[in-house]
């Protein structure tokens, strides 16, 4: 039973199933399922532990997703997907004819499907329109409860609960979208990440290293810039890969910001010479086939890292706002997450006051990752010393921020 303050009785009511979860504990079948995912190329990814335990226990169900265009290729090829649907975001630029004809043909043929299940797994307002047209059986999504914002909870036959723990991963906080209809989830059965790269993509990525085997591969930049690390530390901690001995490769994005700053790593190295690719994977599954290539990457909270779990490449990963225990290496057992040795973590804001810079991530030593790849690469065990600022798969993170 759900308890009101006197205040929150004023608000419109709540779906009946708002909190609830299936109480007649009826057995659920789906044979029809479309699960939608429109936010960026991590979080889609992210989806396949959900799609690979549906497919699991309903092998004969259709499960189709519905992605934003420029994401896709982290679900496409993926063997427990009938198919993937998009909306591409250039639409916008076609003018409202041709936007509205894209739009209405994506709903027609979704209409056409007759899903009994949907999974919407963001609070996106395109999802509360596609539960209202394509009225499927059952559709699922998280609760926006605020008041006037009751007209998207009423959209849904089911909520999924909103809490969040610190150590819950985004992995499972998926899997409570199944929850929510009753189905059962043990946690011991949440599959790891699942991504295919076709072998044109790995001809294409290995052409752009010449051929090059066994390099660590560092990814300094993320999306948002407040997840990532200096780029003088960045830098030291290339030249002293390089004085072990070991060979390089850098990518990153095309943007202008991310281009200015891998420019400024690579004139500060005095030792590494490493192969720079700047924008230059012509795909997502072709930058796979690097990760795939890897020996270790090196990165930031952001999608490389997830991509890396789901390819079991070694990895070690900084984290500074963002909360590690749901956004860390989903079921990679050679994964190490580093943080700084201060007290300040896990704000979840952009940055130090909403200003777009982490101290947390600035004051992370260069120490620390180096013993974190090491331990990767030279197969040991991390010191003592280290325990605070370097976690392995299975370690608890401080709760503090």
């Amino acid at each position: 039973m759900t308890l009101r303050t006197e205040k929150q009785q004023t608000l419109s009511p709540a779906p009946p199933s708002l909190f609830l979860i299936n109480p007649d504990r009826t057995a659920v079948e789906l044979e029809r399922i479309l699960i939608t995912e429109l936010r960026y190329f991590g979080d889609v990814l992210l989806t396949t532990p959900l799609i690979g335990f549906l497919r699991k226990k309903y092998p004969n169900a259709r499960i189709d997703a519905l992605v934003y265009h420029s994401t896709r290729e982290m679900l496409t090829g993926n063997p427990d997907l009938d198919n993937v649907y998009t909306i591409d975001q250039k639409w916008k630029k076609m003018g409202v004819k041709k936007q509205l004809s894209a739009e209405i043909n994506l709903l027609k043929t979704l209409k056409a499907n007759h899903y009994d299940t949907l999974l919407h797994l963001t609070t996106h307002n395109r999802g509360m329109w596609l539960a209202r047209i394509l009225k499927p059986k059952r559709s699922i999504s998280c609760p926006k409860h605020f008041g006037g914002l009751n007209f998207y909870n009423k959209s849904f036959t089911h909520m999924a609960s909103l809490v969040l723990p610190r150590e819950r991963h985004i992995a499972q906080f998926n899997m409570d979208h199944l929850r929510a209809l009753g189905v059962v989830v043990p946690e011991e059965e949440v599959p790891g990440l699942k991504l295919t790269i076709p072998d044109e993509a790995r001809a294409e990525a290995a052409k752009l290293v010449g051929g090059l085997k066994d390099y660590v591969l560092v990814h300094p930049a993320a999306r948002f810039f407040f997840k990532c690390w200096t780029e003088e530390r960045t830098a030291e901690m290339l030249d002293r890969l390089a004085s072990q001995g070991e060979k390089i490769v850098i990518t990153s994005g095309p943007s202008d910001e991310e281009r200015t700053m891998i420019e400024k790593i690579v004139s500060l190295l005095k030792v590494a010479k490493p192969i720079v690719l700047i924008g230059k994977t012509p795909s997502m599954k072709t930058f796979a086939a690097l990760i795939d290539d890897a020996k270790l990457l090196i990165g930031v909270d952001s999608a490389p890292a997830h991509m890396a779990a789901a390819l079991q490449t070694p990895e070690v990963i900084l984290f500074g706002a963002t909360i590690p225990g749901r956004w860390r290496p989903w079921e990679n057992n050679a994964s190490r997450v580093v943080i700084s040795p201060g007290r300040c973590h896990f704000c979840e804001q952009r940055g130090c006051g909403r200003c777009g810079i982490s101290e947390c991530m600035r004051e992370i030593r260069v120490e620390d990752v180096m013993e974190a790849a090491n331990e990767l690469l030279e197969h040991r065990d991390i010191p003592d010393a280290y325990r605070k600022t370097v976690y392995g798969p299975n370690d608890r993170f401080p709760t503090y921020s």
